[in-house]
């Protein structure tokens, strides 16, 4: 997904480019050389931080909505995860009374949107550059049904990434759901 963030701010893929930066020559050598060919953590360190300063800052600063590209971010993204609306949901998830209706254990001492340390240690151990497309191939020919999220405006979980890997999963039931008519 994380190849798919330029095609989502820079091409015309859902809406218009929402930024006017051209990385390609990066997206396409570095991510290959350093994630793909040979999983190089100083590279892919280095390939990541270049990313976040040339493309996730700039969104950012924009005020442009992770979520929803083609709405502005509502309030800090780290507050409101780009919706006022978040704020009345955790002001009702940490009230007593919403602790008691959902049986929530009394040793509980609050609600938390994100797990910012969480975070870290996945951004620390490179989860989000690694493929898990094998750890999905598993569950396909094991018979478990998996449910994709992909969000049309939406520029992490992107429908340009999910479509590509998707389509090149290899599994024995490849065949049928490439040939298989996209439906709403």
């Amino acid at each position: 997904m994380f190849s798919s963030f330029y095609d989502m701010a820079c091409m015309p893929t859902s809406l218009p480019p929402v930024l006017g930066i051209n990385l390609q020559y990066m997206k396409q050598k570095w991510h290959k050389e350093s994630y793909i060919d040979h999983f190089d953590s100083m590279n892919c360190r280095a390939a990541t931080n270049f990313c976040k300063s040339e493309l996730e800052a700039p969104y950012e600063a924009f005020g442009l909505n992770v979520f929803d590209i083609s709405e502005p971010c509502e309030g800090l993204r780290r507050e409101t995860f780009c919706y006022y609306i978040v704020i009345d949901i955790i002001s009702y998830l940490l009230q007593p009374s919403t602790h008691d209706l959902l049986g929530v254990d009394p040793a509980a001492q609050n609600f938390s949107t994100v797990s910012w340390p969480t975070r870290s240690a996945f951004d620390a151990a490179f989860n989000v550059l690694r493929d898990s497309h094998e750890h999905i191939m598993v569950l396909l020919e094991s018979g478990v049904h998996v449910l994709i999220y992909v969000g049309t405006y939406n520029w992490g979980c992107n429908w340009v990434g999910n479509e590509r890997w998707m389509f090149a999963l290899v599994w024995s039931g490849r065949e049928a759901f490439v040939g298989t008519e996209f439906r709403e």
